[in-house]
């Protein structure tokens, strides 16, 4: 499975976030774990076709695509996308849009106070790139569990996504069901629009593109100290194939991810066949009908 990145940060500043189109100061949301409700301005997409627009936008999307500026690449033409100081290079057919733009909901988790029992809680520990870790979960108090809104509560497709310390920040995977379980405040939930599969999108913020942009303007703090600014991955630009290839690209790199998975525990129990071999070997060497006797050394 995919490492944590160790990326030479190249942090976007203030002044190069205002040319992004985003203010650099973080706003009230943010300051209070990035809450943010879904509102009726969230759901614009909910009307449209199955590529998150209209006939007559898919229609003006078409004429953009055909202006835009294009070079050629193993003799496939590709488009190539500008967002502030970042360039996106995309097959024809492909768009790209700012991370606010396919979202529904961004709410980042509360702080629980933790007990021996009750509602579980995702941490951080949870989520790895290898899949979850549900052995980490902790649990929160079902009384005090009662009084959270629902928006801390993830829903089956959401992507959950690690939002604080150098290398643990960035780590997602999809929420797998609808088993209630909370999130807390180091963790953040990600609810995609219509138009974009949430298992392609995780996919792409585990790549190292995804991974880079995260690194480099979607982060507040110093190093080691490091969080997830709403303000700047409202603006991280995401690509956006035709829905049929986003769906076709997750289950190819799933197929690969369970591939590796069968690998790994091969390779493990060959250690475990190994390290027993080598026990018996070093004490009746390669013929098992010997019996072990006792020697002293020196």
């Amino acid at each position: 499975m995919s490492e944590d990145p160790d990326f030479e940060m190249e942090v976007v500043e203030d002044d190069e976030l205002a040319e992004l189109g985003g203010s650099s100061e973080p706003s009230s949301d943010e300051q209070d774990h990035l809450d943010m409700e879904e509102t009726g301005k969230s759901k614009r997409g909910d009307s449209k076709n199955s590529a998150g627009t209209s006939e007559q936008e898919s229609s003006a999307k078409h004429e953009e695509r055909k202006s835009r500026p294009r070079h050629s690449h193993g003799g496939e033409e590709i488009d190539v996308q500008r967002f502030g100081p970042f360039t996106f290079d995309l097959p024809e057919d492909w768009r790209a849009e700012r991370q606010g733009a396919v979202k529904r909901l961004f709410t980042r988790g509360r702080q629980p106070s933790y007990a021996d029992d009750g509602v579980p809680v995702i941490n951080q520990e949870c989520i790895y790139w290898d899949g979850w870790h549900f052995e980490n979960l902790r649990f929160l108090d079902r009384e005090e569990a009662e009084g959270w809104p629902e928006k801390y509560f993830p829903k089956e497709g959401d992507i959950i996504l690690n939002s604080t310390g150098q290398g643990t920040l960035g780590r997602a995977q999809v929420y797998p069901d609808e088993k209630r379980r909370a999130v807390d405040s180091h963790v953040t939930i990600l609810r995609t629009s219509s138009g974009l599969n949430p298992h392609f999108h995780r996919y792409f913020l585990e790549s190292h593109l995804g991974q880079a942009l995260l690194y480099s303007m979607c982060v507040n703090g110093s190093t080691g100290q490091i969080e997830l600014s709403k303000t700047r991955l409202d603006l991280m630009p995401v690509p956006i194939p035709p829905h049929p290839e986003q769906r076709k690209i997750a289950s190819v790199l799933y197929a690969v991810d369970q591939a590796i998975q069968k690998t790994e525990e091969i390779i493990e129990q060959a250690k475990r066949v190994k390290r027993g071999l080598m026990q018996d070997i070093f004490r009746v060497g390669l013929d098992p009908s010997r019996e072990p006797k006792k020697s002293r050394v020196g």
